[in-house]
C-alpha cells in the first residue's frame, strides 16, 4: 500500500489561513445571533451549535498546529494556524468569494 504524503508547509500556511477565516466568519454570526435572540432555549439553539462547530474549528487547528510542528520542528511558527485578526494571512469571506468566482469563470 502506497504511503501517504504528508502536507507541505505551504500547504499548513493555506490550512491556517482557511481555517481562521472560516472561524473568525462563524464567530460573527454567532455573536450576531446572540444579538438578534435569547441565549438560552430554543432560540438560543442555532448560537449554541456555531459554537459547537468554533471548538471543533479550534480543535483542529490545535491538532494541526502540533502536527506542523512535529513534521517541521525548524520552520514551524505559531502564525500558521493562529495569525493575528487583521493578519493578511487570514482568509477571508471577499476571497473565498474571489476564488469562487475566479473557479467558476476558468469552467466555462
Amino acid at each position: 500500500m502506497p504511503t501517504k504524503t504528508p502536507l507541505t508547509i505551504a500547504e499548513h500556511e493555506d490550512f491556517g489561513a482557511v481555517l481562521a477565516g472560516i472561524r473568525s466568519e462563524l464567530l460573527e454570526r454567532k455573536v450576531r445571533l446572540e444579538t438578534a435572540y435569547a441565549r438560552t432555549g430554543a432560540d438560543g439553539a442555532a448560537a449554541r451549535m456555531l459554537q459547537k462547530a468554533i471548538t471543533a474549528l479550534d480543535d483542529t487547528r490545535s491538532e494541526l498546529d502540533s502536527r506542523l510542528y512535529r513534521e517541521f520542528p525548524h520552520d514551524a511558527r505559531p502564525q500558521v494556524y493562529y495569525p493575528a485578526a487583521d493578519s493578511a494571512l487570514v482568509v477571508r469571506r471577499d476571497d473565498v468569494q474571489r476564488l469562487i468566482m475566479a473557479g467558476t469563470e476558468s469552467e466555462s
